[in-house]
């Protein structure tokens, strides 16, 4: 139950199910934490367990414009275009995003952090680049992906 939990809580999901007391749906991570804390029958371990596992929250990306938690879109990026985004990570954590266009696209991939200094870069040439990042403290990062390409490329761009 608590391995389940701390998976769904990584998942960024609109919890539109509560029950008419208005506690958390069954099939939410403040809902499996529950039952979680109800299987332990006040075990001390299990409950001390249970509340780490609780207040861990998300690695990487903590929110973007697109929501709370890890990105998960996709978006065509014009020949030799750019696409841009926000995203807010956490820090002491592993940041990592990656894209990946269409076969035979040449992809880029480029991370800055509020002060645009470049944090990661991923020009390899293939069409599925890769940032990673460990940042000291939380804070606003630049996500750029551009498509160095004479085609359109459906792009598929994934965080932790």
């Amino acid at each position: 139950m608590l391995v389940a939990a701390r998976m769904l809580q990584e998942i960024p999901v609109t919890d539109g199910a509560a029950s008419q007391a208005g506690a958390p749906a069954a099939f939410s991570p403040a809902g499996l934490f529950g039952e979680a804390r109800d299987l332990a029958k006040g075990d001390p371990a299990m409950l001390t367990q249970i509340r780490i596992a609780q207040a861990s929250g998300n690695r990487g990306v903590f929110a973007s414009a697109f929501g709370k938690g890890l990105v998960r879109l996709v978006r065509e990026v014009a020949a030799r275009g750019t696409y841009r985004f926000d995203i807010d990570a956490v820090g002491g954590q592993i940041l990592r995003i990656g894209a990946i266009g269409d076969v035979g696209t040449a992809m880029l991939l480029r991370l800055a952090d509020a002060a645009g200094r470049i944090v990661c870069t991923d020009d390899s040439g293939d069409y599925a680049p890769v940032c990673a990042t460990t940042p000291h403290a939380a804070g606003r990062y630049h996500v750029e992906v551009a498509n160095r390409s004479a085609k359109p490329s459906n792009t598929v761009i994934l965080s932790n």
